[in-house]
């Protein structure tokens, strides 16, 4: 009887609206695919109300722009344990964003919550206690998002936490990972190499709640580093001594990195008493080398998390280190970057382009950027080409081609992107501004094995810019002596053109006539026919 009722609720949902309102709909209106992503989170939602009652207000949706929109939302779930029946979930708005719809190589998923109100009698009554301590009846956060950016290509991947609880804490937790996967069938499991991960707590008040609870001599400042250095000193023996309580001489001194965490960890607890407003407990391995993330070891020798990922506490907000100093900015905003080494100039550009250590001013950014870049820099013409993809497609486009001949991660993809956006012709103006349009290079004529790497090279961007006109130059010449590969070559770019319309046809039409012209020239000239049979 409820899959009965709830198909009937179903249909009801996909055609009632319609019929209320025939006359001024069309047939497209059924199948608007916002109107069908529409349907679909009703339904879910109507799914959803057999587990707890789901109340809204307002529901939009936008799959071009991958954003949906939830407003007023109301849940009443049931409890396991026994309560007074105060249990509700009210979220003013819930946001669910995604990458654009034809960025496949970046699938992103945030979900952001604001105005978040519940009730304590929501968790379980162990829990309860500790909300008396944060005098705490009604929790309110008021911002709540999660967030991960995973990059196919090469499964490097970011997560992102962020909740604050009005009057007690902001919490803060960051993960980049140079490799995020699953492995397995039946019960898969993560393989994660992971280069950087923070945990933050902001104090909002929760330190002067729950002060009067903790230990005086962990409040005291005299005591205090005695009683943290101790404490953690015989924690961390014993949880070496557990896991190799079956070796013949169990360990009892710490290693570097324990000592390391325990040194750090009174540091900041003496600057946490004396300014109690955060704590971070962050990795302090070298990112350049990531560490498997051996979870299933761990769990029989905890004591060796600490030798792979070398934590560290600290009152510095997390992410510190990326801060620029002052003078390195004002150099930027004076435009005289003649004493600071490439080095220091990527860093300052990515940082005024990113808006990550310094305030954003792209055009400080660029300024710093473009000279790096024309000299052959990839990284530079990177993350100019990384900066400028939405903004300036064309300008994003002719730093992409430079980026990725240079084999920077992701540039033939943002190449790809970028011809989807910008007409066939610009495409062309840009590869000729980058590349230029001068005479064959003889050298690459010397050989037929040379010829067809040149066609490849510029056909795809590797090595080398990518050029349409030139790899169906050396392409026809490959294909004039006969090379199978050649041919293929040119049958790509062929079909390439035919794919992207008949406006890429015409503006491809006095290239394609620049191209058989070179290819001729050099064919008759060159005697290509003739050294080509020699080998």
């Amino acid at each position: 009887m409820r899959a009965i009722a709830f198909a009937l609720t179903s249909f009801a949902l996909t055609f009632l609206p319609l019929q209320t309102r025939a006359e001024s709909q069309s047939w497209f209106d059924l199948f608007n695919p916002d109107r069908i992503a529409e349907n679909i989170v009703q339904y879910a939602i109507v799914a959803a109300r057999t587990q707890a009652d789901v109340i809204y207000e307002d529901l939009s949706i936008d799959l071009l722009g991958g954003r949906a929109v939830l407003s007023g939302l109301e849940v009443y779930p049931p409890t396991a344990w026994e309560s007074d029946g105060n249990c509700a979930v009210l979220i003013d708005r819930m946001v669910l964003a995604t990458a654009p719809i034809g960025d496949i190589a970046n699938p992103q998923v945030k979900i952001t919550l604001y105005g978040v109100d519940t009730h304590r009698d929501c968790f379980p009554p162990t829990t309860w206690r500790s909300f008396m301590r944060l005098a705490l009846i009604k929790p309110h956060v008021p911002h709540m998002t999660l967030s991960i950016d995973y990059h196919v290509p090469s499964a490097r991947a970011e997560v992102a936490a962020h909740v604050a609880i009005d009057r007690v804490a902001t919490l803060d937790l960051t993960a980049e990972f140079d490799y995020l996967s699953l492995e397995g069938e039946e019960e898969p499991i993560p393989v994660a190499y992971l280069t950087r991960a923070a945990l933050s707590v902001e104090n909002l008040g929760a330190w002067a709640k729950v002060r009067s609870y903790v230990p005086a001599s962990l409040r005291d400042p005299e005591l205090a580093s005695g009683t943290v250095r101790t404490g953690l000193t015989a924690l961390l023996r014993n949880m070496s001594t557990d896991a190799s309580a079956s070796a013949p001489e169990a360990p009892t001194r710490l290693t570097m990195a324990q000592r390391y965490f325990v040194d750090e960890a009174v540091v900041a607890w003496e600057a946490f008493l004396a300014d109690p407003q955060r704590l971070v407990l962050e990795t302090t391995f070298a990112p350049e080398a990531p560490v498997y993330l051996d979870i299933q070891r761990w769990a029989d020798a905890p004591g060796e998390v600490f030798d792979a990922l070398v934590p560290r506490l600290t009152t510095a907000r997390a992410g510190s280190a990326s801060v620029l100093p002052l003078d390195m900015i004002r150099q930027a905003l004076t435009g005289d970057h003649s004493s600071l080494s490439n080095e220091e100039k990527l860093r300052l550009g990515e940082a005024l382009l990113t808006g990550v250590g310094a305030p954003r001013d792209l055009g400080a950014g660029t300024g710093i950027l473009v000279g790096l870049a024309r000299s052959g820099e990839a990284e530079a013409a990177a993350l100019l080409s990384e900066a400028f993809e939405e903004r300036e497609p064309r300008t994003a486009y002719r730093w992409a081609l430079m980026a990725a001949a240079a084999g920077e991660a992701g540039g033939h993809a943002r190449l790809d992107r970028l011809e989807g956006v910008l007409p066939f012709a610009e495409v062309l103006e840009v590869q000729a501004l980058v590349e230029g349009d001068g005479p064959v290079d003889p050298a690459v004529l010397q050989s037929l094995a040379q010829v067809k790497a040149e066609a490849r090279a510029r056909l795809t961007g590797r090595g080398k810019p990518r050029h349409y006109e030139a790899a169906a130059t050396f392409a026809m010449i490959a294909k004039a002596a006969g090379d199978l590969e050649g041919a293929a070559l040119l049958d790509e770019v062929d079909q390439r053109l035919v794919r992207l319309g008949a406006d890429a046809l015409d503006a491809w039409r006095a290239s394609e006539e620049s191209a058989s012209a070179t290819a001729m020239e050099a064919w008759i000239g060159q005697d290509l026919p003739a050294r080509f049979l020699r080998e």
